[in-house]
């Protein structure tokens, strides 16, 4: 049996709307479907904290439709995960800047083109935003520079220019950055070690960055995975010695960059290295 109050009942009608709505007779369940007679906070997917649902893990369950507005109504909702589903709002899902309360939010894979709004700025709380392999185009909205809470940023295989770092260097809580073959420009400023000390993995591979790289970068010494170059532009300079205090480093991806000099022996320094790609450069 159910025990009825404003907030299951709001709650129930918002997430059998998405479900009438999204196909939800067609979704890969687990255990139990929406729908049942016990509490939502026991059907598959959600998750609730004191009864409210605070995250949907939805990720590749054969949903479509569009994103329903209902879900804004789900005021205290934290996590949401709808990546690898063939959804069809075609742009970014509109309603989905309407949940303030998003602190994490994953639409990989889900069929978005076009730019992205300016109010996704208005998801301040925001840490975590993956939206790789989108046919997204134009420019990131300036208005993410509002996203100061943002540790996790993964947008891969999309159409994107414009200059990262700027947006960057203003997430100064940032962890991941995960930005690879895109349109993107710029370069790696010097000071990105003094701002993102927090720093674990970046990736900036194949866009269209040029530049050195700067050895300022060693100082960020929590460094586990750095990949750049491979773009339409090649950049200069060698790989800096300073690169050796990555101590935790695993993962160094910097071909396709006409880079000189000789590789560092300081590299030996990283005993956890498991992957180095320096190929097409002139070392």
């Amino acid at each position: 049996r159910v025990e009825v109050d404003d907030t299951t009942v709001v709650q129930r009608y918002s997430l059998m709307v998405m479900y009438f709505g999204q196909g939800g007779e067609n979704w890969s369940y687990r255990d139990v479907r929406w729908g049942e007679g016990v509490s939502e906070c026991d059907w598959d997917y959600t998750s609730c904290l004191d009864d409210d649902v605070i995250k949907m893990e939805m990720s590749n369950i054969n949903m479509g439709g569009t994103v329903v507005k209902e879900l804004a109504e789900l005021s205290n909702l934290a996590y949401l995960d709808l990546s690898r589903n063939a959804l069809e709002d075609g742009e970014f899902p509109s309603v989905l800047t309407t949940i303030p309360s998003l602190k994490e939010l994953y639409l990989e894979s889900t069929g978005m083109k076009g730019a992205l709004p300016d109010s996704i700025g208005d998801l301040t709380l925001l840490e975590g935003l993956a939206l790789d392999t989108n046919d997204l185009l134009g420019s990131l909205p300036t208005t993410m520079k509002q996203l100061t809470s943002m540790k996790s940023f993964y947008m891969s295989a999309t159409k994107v220019k414009g200059n990262i770092m700027d947006f960057a260097l203003g997430w100064p809580l940032l962890e991941n950055l995960d930005v690879q073959n895109n349109r993107l420009s710029g370069s790696i400023p010097t000071d990105v070690a003094t701002i993102l000390t927090n720093l674990v993995s970046l990736k900036l591979h194949t866009n269209e960055m040029s530049g050195t790289l700067p050895s300022e970068l060693g100082e960020l010494t929590l460094m586990t995975q750095f990949a750049f170059g491979g773009g339409r532009r090649h950049q200069q300079g060698s790989i800096p010695t300073e690169f050796g205090r990555w101590t935790n480093l695993e993962i160094l991806s910097i071909h396709g960059s006409r880079l000189t000099g000789t590789i560092p022996t300081e590299l030996g320094n990283s005993v956890s290295l498991v992957g180095v790609n320096l190929q097409s450069n002139e070392l």
